[in-house]
């Protein structure tokens, strides 16, 4: 099993960034061995920051074995000539180190500042999508859509990885995991903070009946899990409480309709999963849907993972501001030295 780390960059209005304090992690991260480093996607609130084509351009430079990637960039936001340029660009500072994630997003007030509607999401996605694909994988290569026209023209540079670096795609339902299984593209199946055995029946064992359905089988399975390592459980869950708490109740305000009702019918779907957050209790977190606790509770509960064919699992350590630099640089120091090693 791999083993790579996501941040949402998230502060409190008024308190200094963070991403200096980012990098240093992604420094770290390459150290301890871990696999890969993502940046995320997310604008106008103290949740999630943007530019992380950025972020993950200064971290190739600062590193020369872990791969960095973007989960993901939200492609109806984007020119996608733009996005297109900038993943062959960031593909050749990599030298094949870079790895793109690709989404629609789902919070309403990042469509809403952008003056796109949430109902053309998905068919934004779908467009932006062939057009990135097509500029990268032909000599020239033009385009004639709803949302997008382009002349024939030839994207300059051309990928470094042939036929192209690779890309990934969140699924968190059934329609969407055997979507990105029929196109080819790796996944980053499921959501965090769910019972683990719904992980499995209803995302897990549905992406390895898709790559069989499709003959996809090199298709890669990433899953993302709240992660906090102390030396003890006790610690660990005191450390983690004020932000993995804060996370979930922002995420669940921010995320669109908990009625499923009356959210847009594309993202019906999240509508219990926004339910489940705001009613979720740290006790119920840190029992079944998360990995919180010392070096050893962590390993049993990876051992889940690694028996449901997770290929690679992405600690998502950064949670709310309020887990400082120093315990959450501790937290990966003792993944890597205690964790990894269990799995490799």
């Amino acid at each position: 099993m791999d083993f790579s780390v996501a941040t949402v960059i998230s502060q409190e209005r008024g308190k200094p960034e963070r991403h200096h304090e980012i990098l240093e992690q992604v420094v770290a991260c390459e150290r301890l061995g871990f696999d890969c480093y993502w940046f995320t996607e997310h604008h106008f609130e103290e949740y999630g920051r943007p530019c992380p084509e950025l972020l993950a351009a200064t971290a190739l430079a600062m590193t020369k074995r872990i791969d960095i990637g973007i989960a993901i960039v939200v492609l109806p936001w984007h020119n996608p000539i733009e996005v297109a340029e900038q993943i062959a660009t960031l593909d050749h500072l990599g030298q094949g180190r870079f790895r793109v994630g690709v989404g629609r997003g789902n919070q309403p007030h990042e469509f809403a500042g952008f003056g796109i509607p949430l109902t053309e999401a998905n068919l934004r996605f779908e467009e932006s999508y062939t057009i990135i694909n097509g500029l990268l994988t032909n000599e020239r290569f033009s385009y004639d859509g709803q949302f997008w026209q382009i002349p024939e023209i030839e994207l300059v540079p051309k990928p470094f990885t042939k036929p192209l670096p690779q890309f990934w795609q969140p699924a968190v339902s059934e329609a969407s995991i055997r979507k990105i299984a029929q196109k080819g593209i790796n996944g980053l199946i499921g959501p965090y903070l769910t019972p683990y055995e719904v992980l499995k029946e209803r995302y897990f064992d549905v992406w390895h009946q898709a790559k069989s359905d499709f003959g996809s089988p090199d298709l890669r399975l990433a899953h993302n899990e709240v992660v906090h390592i102390a030396p003890t459980d006790e610690q660990a869950y005191a450390e983690a409480q004020d932000a993995v708490m804060w996370y979930v109740r922002k995420a669940s305000n921010v995320w669109g309709k908990q009625n499923a009702a009356e959210a847009t019918p594309d993202y019906a779907y999240l509508a219990p999963i926004i339910k489940q957050f705001k009613q979720l209790t740290y006790d119920d977190i840190v029992e079944s849907h998360a990995i919180i606790g010392s070096p050893e509770t962590a390993i049993e509960k990876i051992k889940f993972f690694d028996r449901c064919g997770v290929e690679e699992l992405i600690l998502f350590a950064g949670m709310g501001p309020q887990l400082d630099q120093a315990k959450l640089m501790s937290s990966l120091e003792l993944f890597g030295e205690r964790v990894i090693p269990a799995f490799k």
